[in-house]
């Protein structure tokens, strides 16, 4: 009888220990916080043995949780224009928007870990005054490095330097790449604009005033054998006076659209705003 207690004793002595020192997994885990203040991200990841990695995909899996509740607000209007004119497919642009916003995390604190045997969960946060803070800083930084590249651009139209403003407006994209999605409200000589939306404008305009004309349209030519002429293009600038200017060290492409050979693709204008390309082969 004093045997069967004790066992009973023992049994009872263990269970207990195991309840109070069990880990007990916090309430974060089991409930996604919400918090008017803060951006939240929770991640986790399955354990394996005699691996550390877990720790660090679920590290990932919380910043990648963090970005994408922060460009949750990125929708509507905006990504609709974005993936009409670049033909995207919106999944794909939201995913690059979550990946670049990942990237540029910065301010956030981790505020708790929790492991049991099985899993490891890690819970960060970020202060959406501070993100927002610091977002605009590099948004100013941006702004102001593609300011200097856009000004150049337009010294050089003006001057009719055309492949120098051609090159500095599509340089002048890249500090703002990143912000696709703002309005990038700056000045400009005195007035206001949109950067993004300027800098597009100002490529298509430049563009639609640049004629290509073949000097010469139409050439004898016989398979397996090369094309003794050059294909010649004269590239043309038309300013709003309709004075037409060559455009010197234009880069141009040449291709076969129908059928194929072997043709010099890159080439780019001389002087007299001329490109020439050599057919050594029509197959």
């Amino acid at each position: 009888m004093k045997i069967k207690f004790r066992l009973l004793l023992i049994l009872f002595v263990i269970f207990h220990f195991n309840t109070i020192f069990a880990k007990k997994s916090p309430d974060w885990v089991k409930n996604r916080p919400i918090d008017s203040e803060y951006y939240i991200g929770i991640g986790f990841a399955q354990k394996i043995k005699d691996n550390n990695d877990h720790i660090e995909i679920a590290k990932n899996n919380a910043l990648k949780n963090l970005s994408s509740e922060i460009t949750v607000n990125i929708t509507g209007e905006v990504i609709s224009n974005i993936v009409e004119k670049a033909g995207m497919v919106e999944d794909e642009f939201r995913s690059q928007i979550r990946s670049t916003t990942q990237a540029e995390l910065d301010g956030y604190e981790l505020v708790d870990t929790w492991q049991d045997k099985k899993e490891y969960w890690v819970y960060y946060q970020l202060s959406k005054e501070l993100y927002k803070q610091l977002k605009q800083e590099k948004i100013d930084k941006a702004i102001s490095l593609s300011m200097d590249l856009f000004s150049e651009a337009k010294i050089n139209e003006e001057k009719k330097n055309i492949e120098k403003a051609l090159l500095y407006y599509l340089q002048s994209l890249n500090p703002i790449e990143k912000y696709i999605g703002e309005s990038l409200e700056t000045t400009f000589r005195g007035s206001t604009i949109y950067l993004n939306n300027e800098i597009y404008f100002s490529i298509q305009n430049l563009l639609s005033s640049i004629d290509l004309e073949p000097q010469n349209p139409t050439l004898d030519a016989k398979k397996n054998k090369p094309i003794k002429q050059f294909l010649q293009v004269t590239a043309i600038y038309n300013d709003e006076d309709g004075i037409q200017t060559p455009i010197s060290n234009l880069p141009l492409y040449f291709s076969f659209l129908l059928g194929s050979g072997d043709l010099i693709q890159d080439v780019r204008t001389d002087d007299n705003g001329i490109g020439k390309s050599k057919v050594s082969r029509v197959i």
